[in-house]
């Protein structure tokens, strides 16, 4: 296995088997590393960058905490009508990304999502409307 040493940004014939890089600008500091070593660090450091930039460009945009709520004075009124037609007008405001209906026995998550109206039915028509 072929190796140099290299001491800052110039190379050295002084071991031509021997791979080196300087640490702390001191050249008489002098750590080995084998091309193998090298491809290793190379690959985790891009790996690295990689996942970093996808992470990023991912991020979701969250919604502002009012985004349902500011409409709770519009849900007296649409109690009683039928829920697909209190889901159309929900789903026409702004700020309701996901509008969800839920009957008395249906299973919900928990989690909160300001931009997220549930529709609680009872026989097709509207009992309560909460956010989140």
């Amino acid at each position: 296995m072929a190796m140099h040493i290299i001491r800052g940004l110039g190379a050295s014939t002084a071991a031509p088997t021997a791979r080196t890089a300087s640490c702390d600008n001191d050249p008489g500091k002098n750590i080995l590393i084998s091309p193998k070593s090298r491809l290793r660090l190379i690959c985790i450091l891009g790996l690295t960058l990689f996942l970093m930039e996808g992470a990023m460009a991912q991020a979701p945009m969250t919604p502002p905490e009012d985004a349902c709520t500011r409409h709770r004075a519009s849900f007296p009124a649409l109690i009683g009508k039928p829920a697909e037609e209190v889901r159309a007008v929900l789903r026409a405001l702004p700020g309701i990304a996901m509008v969800r209906v839920a009957g008395p026995d249906t299973a919900l998550t928990q989690d909160f999502r300001p931009d997220r109206a549930t529709i609680f039915v009872e026989n097709d028509r509207v009992k309560e409307i909460t956010c989140g």
